[in-house]
C-alpha cells in the first residue's frame, strides 16, 4: 500500500531521493506530488529563449539548429586526440542559445545533436562575448524513432511537465519519479464533501493530483490547478477560524466606551474634525475592546 506518506524510497531509486532531498527537502510520496509542474511544454511548442536570463537554472524545449566541431592542438604520443570544442545553437523563432561541451570526449554528443532534433537541455545560463549559453548542459532528447506506431502518436502529442529543478536533478529525473509514484499509488482519499464539490465545480482530489502531472489536454490542467488553488485558499480560511475560536475562548477585560471619558476628552482635543471614516473604524474599534474576550488586531 502506498499513500503520500510513504517514504519516497520506497519506490523511487536512492540516486533521485537524495538530490530531491538535497534540492527540495522532499522526502515523502505527498512532497512529491506537492512539487507541481510551473508549466507545461508541448513537442510543437519551443520555450521563448528571448526571456531567459543569466545565472537562472533553466529547462528548455528547442530545436537544434547546427552541431559544429572545433578542434585545435595537435595530436602526440601524449595526447592521442586533438583538443575539441563541439558548439551547438538551439532555438526557435524568437531567439537562440548556445551550448557547449569542451573536451575530446564529447564528440559522440554529435549523433545526438543533429540539427532538427528536439529536446530538452538543462543548466545554468551563462554568457560569453554577448551570446547566452549552457556549458556541458544535461539533455533529454526527444525522439520517437525507436517506438511502435501507436506509442509514437501518443508521445507526440503528450504534454511535457516542466518541474523546479535544480543542477542536482533535472525536470525529466522529476517527471520520471512522478510517474513511478503515480503508477504505485492507491487512490487519495478526499477530504472535501462530495456536495461541496458539486457546488464549486471541483474535480475529486484524486483525479486533480494525477492530472496535474499527467494532463491528457491543458484544459484538465488547468482544472486541477483550480481544485488544488481551492484547497490551499481553504486551508488559510480554516487556521484563521481556529485562531478566531481559539481567541474567543480566552478571557479578556471589557473596555467599554464611557462618557465623559478619556476618550471623548481625547476627542475634543484634537484640532481637526474627525472624517467619517475615522468615526467608523473608532466605533469598530470601541465596540471590540468592549467584549469579553481579545479583539483580533
Amino acid at each position: 500500500m502506498v499513500d503520500i506518506d510513504s517514504p519516497l524510497s520506497a519506490i523511487v531509486g536512492g540516486r533521485t531521493v537524495k538530490p530531491l532531498d538535497r534540492a527540495f527537502g522532499i522526502r515523502a510520496v505527498g512532497d512529491l506530488l506537492r512539487h507541481y509542474p510551473r508549466r507545461l511544454a508541448e513537442r510543437g511548442e519551443l520555450t521563448d529563449l528571448g526571456s531567459l536570463r543569466v545565472d537562472d537554472e533553466v529547462t528548455v524545449l528547442a530545436e537544434v539548429r547546427r552541431c559544429t566541431r572545433h578542434e585545435f592542438g595537435r595530436p602526440g604520443r601524449s595526447r592521442p586526440a586533438a583538443n575539441m570544442r563541439l558548439e551547438v545553437e538551439v532555438g526557435d523563432a524568437r531567439g537562440a542559445l548556445q551550448l557547449v561541451f569542451f573536451g575530446p570526449r564529447q564528440a559522440w554528443r554529435e549523433k545526438d545533436l543533429q540539427p532538427g532534433t528536439l529536446g530538452l537541455f538543462s543548466g545554468k545560463v551563462g554568457e560569453f562575448r554577448g551570446r547566452r549559453q549552457l556549458s556541458h548542459p544535461d539533455y533529454l532528447i526527444l525522439s520517437s524513432t525507436e517506438m511502435l506506431e501507436q506509442e509514437a502518436d501518443v508521445f507526440a502529442n503528450r504534454l511535457i511537465p516542466v518541474y523546479p529543478a535544480s543542477s542536482q536533478i533535472r525536470s525529466w529525473a522529476i517527471a520520471n519519479a512522478v510517474a513511478l509514484v503515480l503508477d504505485a499509488l492507491d487512490p487519495i482519499a478526499d477530504p472535501v464533501p462530495v456536495e461541496v464539490r458539486a457546488r464549486h465545480a471541483l474535480m475529486d482530489l484524486n483525479s486533480a493530483i494525477r492530472a496535474m502531472h499527467q494532463p491528457d489536454d491543458r484544459d484538465q490542467w488547468f482544472a486541477a490547478r483550480r481544485r488544488l488553488k481551492w484547497d490551499e485558499a481553504l486551508l488559510v480560511q480554516l487556521v484563521l477560524a481556529q485562531r478566531r475560536t481559539r481567541a474567543a475562548a480566552n478571557p479578556a477585560t471589557p473596555r467599554p466606551p464611557r462618557a465623559g471619558g478619556v476618550l471623548d476628552a481625547f476627542d475634543a482635543r484634537l484640532p481637526f474634525t474627525l472624517t467619517a471614516g475615522q468615526r467608523e473604524v473608532g466605533a469598530v474599534l470601541s465596540e471590540e475592546i468592549a467584549a469579553a474576550h481579545p479583539m483580533h488586531r
